[in-house]
């Protein structure tokens, strides 16, 4: 099966079950009038089900990208030389790079290089 149902409340019906909405929950949001019995017979329908998997594979897919790409942004941070994303002086600022096409604002961070962070204590 490929693509949306014919039947546009088949259709609701599968995306709200596919949402992990109960049957006769998805049943009305689909637009049809309370009816457990018919809820039921629909949600056993094999062009629904194959409907609601198609849907869920289809989400697991995305996610699965995502996570990929999460891990790899998070090596490059690890493998990164940190001495390109930022400047050293009496406040560090960000390098400006680019995420997605989006300029990243540099933001100055406030360290303190003669005492220990939350300690008025000065380093030895």
């Amino acid at each position: 099966m490929h693509g949306t149902l014919a039947n546009l409340r088949h259709e609701r019906f599968a995306q709200a079950l596919a949402q992990g909405k109960a049957a006769n929950e998805a049943y009305a949001l689909a637009g049809y009038r309370a009816n457990d019995g018919n809820a039921s017979r629909l949600k056993g329908n094999e062009r629904i089900s194959a409907r609601v998997q198609e849907i869920v594979g289809r989400a697991a897919e995305r996610a699965e990208v995502s996570l990929e790409r999460v891990l790899r942004e998070l090596k490059a941070i690890a493998f990164s030389d940190i001495s390109k994303a930022l400047t050293w002086g009496p406040s560090v600022q960000v390098g400006e790079e680019e995420e997605d096409g989006i300029p990243i604002q540099p933001e100055p961070l406030d360290v303190r290089h003669d005492r220990y962070p939350g300690s008025s204590r000065r380093r030895h």
